[in-house]
Order: C-alpha cells, then sequence, then structure tokens
C-alpha cells in the first residue's frame, strides 16, 4: 500500500457530489473573477440560466422533472397546488413508459424553460443524477452554491477571495472550449479535463480514496447506500490504526486522519447509533462515492437497470486497475506520476523520455490556459496541461515522463527553461518557458 500523507478531505457533504459543479466554479472563476460575493452571484447566475427544453427533449426531460419532483403532474390533480414546486409555470404528463408531454401554464405558446443545472443533468450520458443544489436558504442557512465554493478551496481550486490556482484555469479553458465548441454542451459529461479533477481530488484525499477503493476491489455485486456508509466508516477506522501503528508519521500527517476518526465516532456517540448508520457517515460517504462515480471507478448502470437517480453502485474495471498500482507507487507523488492518466482516463501511458520537439510542439498551447507565457508556474500544473494537450494528440506520455522532460529541458537548455528551485531540486516547485527561444515546428532555436 502507498505510503500514508495525511491528505484527506474533512468536511465533505451531500452537497458536494458533481464534479461540473466544480467545473463551472473554475469557469465562472477564471473568466468572470471578482470577489466571493460576486463568484457565488456569477455561479448561481451560470446554474439557474433559463434554458429552453425543445419538443425532442420533453421524454429525457419530463423523467427527470418527475424523479426530482420539480414541477405538477397533470394527471395527478397537483395542478392548483404548484407554488411548491422548483418550477410553478410548467407541468408534465407521462403518456406512456418513456414519454413525456411539458406544458407551459402561465404563458401560452412559449417554449417550457428549466434551469441549465437542471436541463443538462437530464441528459443522456450523465453518469449520477443526484447532487442538484439549490440557490437559497434558510437565514443563517448555506446555500447549496456556497457549499460548492467551500469544495473548491479545499480542492484549491479557488481560492477564499475567489481567484483561481492554475489547476482551475486548465480546467476552465478546458470547459470553455466545450462550450463555443458544441451545441451539446453538458459541464456533466466530463472530458478531458476529468484529469485535472482527478489530480486534485486525488492529492487532497489519497489516503481515504486508497483506502475506499480496496475495500471495494474486495466486494462483488451492488453498493447500496448503507453499504456505502459502512465502507466509508471501515476505511477511516483502518487508516487510523494504521496511522497508529507508523512511528515514523509526523504529527502534521496523522492529526488530519484522527480527526476523521474522532468525526464519525463522535456523531455516533451523539445520536446513539453504530458510525456507521449517522449521518455524518452518510455525508462524508456520498461526496466520495459520486465523485468516483464521475471519475469513472463506480457507476450507476448495470446491465439495463438505470440507478443515476438512486444511490447504488458498482465497482467499474478503472477501480479494479487502481487497486492492483498501489504497491507500486511507493508515494503520493509516484502513484501521481505514474497512474494518474491511466486511473482517471482508462490511457495507457509510455515512460519514454517526451522528444524535444514534440514538448516544444505543445508548450505553447500548454501554456495559453495558465495565463503565464513566460512567468514561473507550477511544473505540476504545466505538466497537466501538457498531458492533456498531448492525449488530444494521440501521444500518450506520463506525467511522470513529461516532468522528467521539462526537468531535462532546463538542465540542456537554461535559455529555453529554467526551474524556480535549480535543476537539482528535489521538489517540483515552479519553472519559466521562453516561448521566444522554442522553435514550436522543430522543437530546436
Amino acid at each position: 500500500m502507498t505510503e500514508i500523507t495525511g491528505q484527506v478531505l474533512s468536511n465533505l457533504d451531500e452537497f458536494k457530489q458533481r464534479l461540473g459543479h466544480l467545473s463551472l466554479l473554475c469557469e465562472t472563476a477564471t473568466f468572470k473573477g471578482g470577489t466571493s460575493y460576486r463568484l457565488e452571484k456569477d455561479l448561481i447566475d451560470c446554474l439557474t440560466a433559463p434554458t429552453t427544453i425543445d419538443d425532442e427533449e420533453k421524454s429525457e426531460i419530463g423523467r427527470y422533472l418527475e424523479k426530482k419532483r420539480l414541477c405538477a403532474d397533470l394527471d395527478t390533480g397537483q395542478r392548483t397546488d404548484r407554488s411548491r414546486f422548483r418550477y410553478a409555470d410548467i407541468a408534465f404528463r407521462k403518456t406512456d413508459e418513456t414519454s413525456y408531454e411539458i406544458q407551459r401554464l402561465t404563458t401560452a405558446g412559449f417554449s417550457p424553460e428549466i434551469w441549465f443545472q437542471d436541463y443538462c443533468l437530464a441528459k443522456a450520458g450523465v453518469r449520477s443524477r443526484t447532487g442538484g443544489v439549490t440557490v437559497s436558504a434558510k437565514s443563517g442557512s448555506k446555500t447549496g452554491v456556497s457549499h460548492i465554493i467551500d469544495w473548491g478551496i479545499e480542492l484549491d481550486l479557488v481560492s477564499k477571495s475567489g481567484r483561481p490556482s492554475p489547476i482551475a484555469n486548465l480546467i476552465a479553458h478546458s470547459v470553455q472550449q466545450q462550450r463555443h465548441g458544441s451545441k451539446s454542451f453538458n459541464p456533466y459529461i466530463l472530458s478531458i479535463e476529468k484529469l485535472v479533477h482527478a489530480f486534485a481530488y486525488f492529492t487532497s484525499d489519497f489516503d481515504v480514496f486508497a483506502e475506499l477503493v480496496t475495500i471495494i476491489g474486495m466486494r462483488s455485486g451492488q453498493i447500496s447506500k448503507a453499504d456505502a456508509q459502512e465502507i466509508y466508516v471501515e476505511a477511516v477506522d483502518r487508516l487510523a490504526s494504521r496511522a497508529e501503528k507508523n512511528k515514523t508519521l509526523s504529527t502534521r500527517q496523522t492529526n488530519p486522519i484522527y480527526s476523521l476518526w474522532r468525526d464519525v465516532e463522535q456523531a455516533g456517540k451523539r445520536s446513539r447509533k453504530e458510525p456507521a448508520r449517522t449521518s455524518t457517515a452518510w455525508h462524508r460517504a456520498s461526496s466520495r462515492f459520486e465523485t468516483l462515480t464521475d471519475l469513472g471507478l463506480l457507476e450507476k448502470y448495470f446491465g439495463i437497470t438505470d440507478s443515476s437517480y438512486e444511490y447504488k453502485y458498482y465497482p467499474t474495471q478503472s477501480l479494479m486497475n487502481a487497486v492492483s498500482t498501489f504497491e507500486r507507487a511507493p508515494s503520493l507523488k509516484d502513484w501521481i506520476d505514474l497512474f494518474l492518466i491511466s486511473t482517471a482516463l482508462g490511457i495507457e501511458t509510455v515512460e519514454d523520455v517526451v522528444p524535444e520537439a514534440v514538448l516544444s510542439q505543445h508548450l505553447p498551447n500548454a501554456l495559453t490556459p495558465l495565463k503565464r507565457p513566460t512567468a514561473p508556474v507550477p511544473v505540476a500544473a504545466l505538466a497537466l496541461s501538457l498531458a492533456m494537450s498531448m492525449i488530444k494528440a494521440g501521444e500518450k506520455y506520463s506525467l511522470n515522463s513529461i516532468k522528467k522532460s521539462l526537468r531535462c529541458l532546463a538542465i540542456d537548455h537554461p535559455e529555453k527553461a529554467k526551474l524556480s528551485r535549480g535543476t537539482l531540486a528535489d521538489s517540483e516547485g515552479l519553472i519559466a518557458i521562453n516561448l521566444r527561444n522554442i522553435d514550436v515546428e522543430n522543437g530546436i532555436k
């Protein structure tokens, strides 16, 4: 098993489920900017943007509206009590097992509209339809959107002031390209940005992730909501036991793990229940299981069974492959460099040195989303950006290979690249690329 890092997320809850919400958060923070207050308002505007339902979309969206109980059913007499629904001005009618009609009640002749969030979550191809957030709350309570922003802060995607991190810029540019390049853009169907989401999640919660998927990998069949809670508590127990036995760990590494353990134990004492039966266990488990679903390590479809509206999971081959990698990577950094791409994207990478010509061809595109053509950028962020660019071009180098090649570029050609902590530093640090000295076509200047 990969060594314990002390990297765990302690405040996850049932609002923090869909990585698509984080994609929109990164896009908003990157391209609109402003204060944290402005960020929340702009994100709300994005999620609730009125989106027209075309006639050919009414069946798939009608099913979503029925499952989520977001508007009235014309055939059950609910039309007279519409105020309790999110969409008081529309109603659906189920015409057969798979077909629906949706009518606008207040403005005849106009097409029905729903929030952009609900429109996208209803569409085919979405791996899970749970986790839609609200934009209002009772006095003194936080909105669902504010929970999403907290999640982004915990994953180092945005700062408390709303400023996006370099890896958030990568997600934002990928999302923006899809938004402008396709009429069917859907942030909840992850594309190449899934690699960056995986990096943010795994580096922030690796210890729990490794224990979770190891336990899941030993199970067979469906994982229910109750099973997920039990697996999470078992993972925390195992992690705390490993931390206690490992005398080489520092207090900085063990304290977050013990805090997770106390979190579920104290919840059990307060409610006089087994820790795995508490709402706290579900809050902590649901975010992780839904994140793993978005990343492709779990799924909610089994044969013809569609559990996308429920909390039922099945492990995928990607999860089983991830479990097999832990014995081959002694540290989190090694695992990220060697196995992140294969785990997140299902792409087998090579450990060959990236030719300087290939590296040079991709550097301009890789630096664009980082907004720093000459200023130093984090090596990890640049390596991720290069990996995304190379994968699109069919070149499958591991992050380990890309980082080694960047270091070689700085050693062999200091006029082209310079590491901020020197060419022999163990930590990745920052790297400054001088594109003026790089021949994009030939890699030589």
